[in-house]
């Protein structure tokens, strides 16, 4: 990165304006995704979507781990004498989903009600067509009955 005081040149302005209007006229990366997951074979199809709800999974659950472990070198910096490692009465062991009610995820006809999956689920699910939603609950739903957590290619 240049140093602050340096200015660009006219010419580099000019590059950077003619590199910005070329990226924008092109298409988005999720559209590119979306043509690219079209060309797919069904089998493919689905190990791509186990894949990308394991792979979500990795980081939430990434996320909530750190954000407990912040909680909790806070509340132990709040309080002295505090075990810093120890999980208060009461709170929920590290690892713990938010429960979901799969009687609302299904609607009678079988389609997926995505308003009824938690926020993190909702968000990685709003890309997807309704075949690809469902597959991918389905084999969310798998995972949370059976309590193991699904390989690419298990099925879902």
């Amino acid at each position: 990165m240049p140093p602050p005081e340096a200015k660009p040149t006219p010419e580099q302005e000019a590059a950077r304006r003619e590199l910005r209007v070329f990226m924008q006229a092109g298409p988005s990366t999720g559209d590119l995704q979306r043509r690219i997951y079209a060309e797919l074979s069904p089998e493919q199809q689905q190990f791509i979507d186990e894949e990308v709800l394991l792979r979500a999974e990795e980081r939430a659950q990434e996320r909530d781990m750190a954000m407990i472990e912040r909680k909790r070198r806070d509340r132990a910096e709040q309080q002295p004498g505090a075990r810093p490692d120890r999980v208060p009465d009461g709170a929920a062991p590290a690892g713990n989903r938010e429960r979901v009610d799969w009687s609302k995820v299904y609607n009678e006809d079988g389609s997926v009600n995505i308003d009824a999956l938690p926020e993190r689920v909702r968000q990685r699910l709003e890309n997807l067509n309704d075949e690809q939603r469902q597959r991918v609950v389905d084999a969310l739903k798998k995972r949370f009955e059976t309590g193991e957590r699904l390989r690419a290619g298990d099925g879902g």
